[in-house]
């Protein structure tokens, strides 16, 4: 058999790129634009391409932020495959950090050299997101190094037990450039300690230790901290229905189950979960993550998790609560907050 030479790849990778043209024309507009085009092949290995928008917060858009990770979790058991970002205009956060734990799992399963990165977004803004999150280097199989002293952005890093010590290094490096006051560092990390510490208590139950896994990213914009955290766990629609849960102590089993809707769910688990927490006292003095969002004029904390998402925010002083309910599920729980930073809580 004639080995192929360069001319030949080249040939070849061609005709698969005016195939795919052709196939994008013929389709409706509305699908050339945020929907999930067909895949193509070069050699052995098969080309996935990322639609332009990449959200989890609408139904539309959220179908098909799901179908191209399932799109690429189906086509790694029979090929190789790398991901064309070229179209990616908008991505957030929360969703860079959900799909650096997909991505993640999926090289540890398959092995590293079976999924990889194709071409970057060529929309600056969405090609310095995937560059400044790591999500690149885990595509392109580089060793990334997170440094929390750095006044720079800090890319996705993972764990099994808090890591609310570093976030705090990081913030006194940034925000005071080492000179945090010792009431704000408790504070700040009495709060992030317990943001870690749900994922142990309710996302992985019967778990070993170092079967608890969290993927985070977080970054200060202007005055705001920025955190997303993420776990493949059983979701909190599923966690509040054990029987050792704390929820099981306020409401019957019976009272759960007839909640059908995960938003509900999310909700009076967040309710609860507050209530609880105020009974408690953790601790003279001591504030909640959601206390410190309720302070800050800005603050919002969003919640995904299983076909429900809850979203709270301060709006002119007053409280809001709104909840969404969505078609297609979400395997674990995403969860993204905000607090102010730079102002002493003495």
């Amino acid at each position: 058999m004639k080995k192929q030479g360069f001319d030949d790849r080249i040939r070849q990778q061609r005709i698969a790129r005016d195939r795919y043209k052709r196939r994008f024309r013929k389709l409706p507009s509305s699908k050339r634009t945020g929907g999930l085009l067909p895949s193509w092949r070069i050699g052995n290995s098969e080309v996935i391409a990322a639609p332009s928008k990449l959200e989890l917060n609408s139904e539309y858009v959220r179908s098909v932020c799901l179908d191209f990770v399932s799109k690429v979790e189906d086509s790694l058991s029979n090929n190789r495959v790398y991901i064309d970002f070229s179209r990616l205009e908008e991505i957030s956060a929360p969703v860079i950090v959900y799909l650096y734990a997909r991505f993640e799992g999926l090289k540890e399963k398959y092995g590293g050299d079976y999924l990889r990165l194709h071409k970057l977004p060529r929309h600056k803004s969405a090609r310095n997101h995937l560059c400044w999150s790591g999500l690149e280097s885990l595509l392109r199989g580089n060793e990334l190094v997170v440094d929390f002293n750095s006044k720079d952005v800090i890319p996705v890093f993972s764990g099994f037990d808090t890591r609310h010590d570093d976030i705090v290094t990081y913030v006194n490096a940034k925000v005071y450039d080492g000179e945090m006051p010792a009431t704000d560092q408790w504070v700040m990390g009495d709060a992030l300690s317990e943001a870690f510490n749900n994922v142990f208590q309710h996302a992985y139950p019967n778990y070993a230790e170092d079967k608890r896994k969290w993927w985070a990213i977080c970054n200060v914009i202007d005055n705001q901290l920025f955190l997303s955290i993420y776990d493949d766990g059983i979701g909190i629609p599923n966690s509040i229905l054990r029987p050792n849960s704390w929820i099981r102590k306020i409401y019957s089993l019976e009272h759960l189950m007839a909640i059908k809707k995960h938003s509900r769910k999310i909700k009076l688990a967040m309710q609860s979960g507050e209530n609880r927490r105020d009974e408690e006292k953790h601790g003279q003095g001591s504030e909640s993550f959601r206390q410190l969002i309720k302070e800050n004029p800005e603050g919002e904390l969003w919640v995904l998790s299983g076909k429900g998402m809850y979203i709270n925010f301060q709006d002119q002083g007053k409280d809001v609560e709104d909840i969404a309910e969505f078609k297609r599920p979400l395997s674990g729980t995403l969860v993204q907050w905000n607090i102010k930073v730079g102002r002493s809580h003495a």
